[in-house]
């Protein structure tokens, strides 16, 4: 679920979908992942090839979606190595979870 209010997107039950686009200028391309709250549905991937045949547009809403923008690849490899990492130590066989975490749940406020 997308929180805009609270800065926040809670993935992990199928309610947000996660449309990558691009946006500004010839001169300025931006790479853009746009977060909208959906109906829930099974989780899915995308594949490349399936995305070059579906070109339409997506309206962005400030106070209801959260959009990344991206000027430099560089940038988009950081956010996928730290997604990467978060998922190892999370859910990967050598994960931090017993480590870190306490019986009670840890919140972000």
């Amino acid at each position: 679920m997308v929180y805009t209010r609270l800065n926040r997107i809670q993935f992990g039950n199928g309610d947000v979908s996660v449309i990558p686009s691009l946006v500004g200028t010839k001169e300025s391309p931006q790479a853009l992942i746009l977060f909208q709250n959906r109906e829930p549905t099974v989780i899915g991937k995308y594949d490349l090839d399936e995305t070059y045949s579906q070109k339409g547009t997506t309206r962005y809403d400030p106070c209801r979606d959260i959009a990344f923008l991206f000027s430099k690849p560089e940038s988009i490899d950081c956010v996928i190595s730290a997604l990467q990492v978060a998922r190892e130590l999370t859910f990967g066989d050598h994960n931090l979870v017993d480590t870190i975490l306490k019986d009670q749940d840890i919140l972000i406020e």
